[in-house]
């Protein structure tokens, strides 16, 4: 409940109608708190972030190394398949000058 308030049941006949009892002040909210609160978020996303990072270490280094040299492999291979495409036209080329 807000604020440590207890749940008033309202007699109404019906067994399951709860109600909830309001405030009599508005909730104010300060910058401050909103900051505060922010903050807090913030650290507990990066202790989060840190204590997966401490956990699956290998794992995370293992994967970026994997996905690195896969990067360099399919560089490698794009350009390759550059260079055969421009032998393949420069031979089409050749082929259609010497049949035709």
């Amino acid at each position: 409940m807000i604020n440590n308030q207890h749940c008033v049941i309202l007699n109404s006949g019906e067994t399951n109608n709860y109600h909830q009892p309001v405030s009599a002040k508005p909730s104010v909210v300060s910058v401050s708190s909103i900051d505060s609160d922010v903050s807090d978020r913030r650290d507990v996303r990066e202790e989060l972030y840190a204590g997966i990072f401490r956990r699956h270490r290998k794992t995370i280094l293992v994967l970026g190394s994997f996905l690195k040299m896969l990067r360099k492999y399919l560089d490698r291979l794009h350009a390759l398949n550059q260079i055969y495409a421009l032998i393949a036209l420069h031979f089409d080329i050749v082929i259609q000058q010497k049949f035709w």
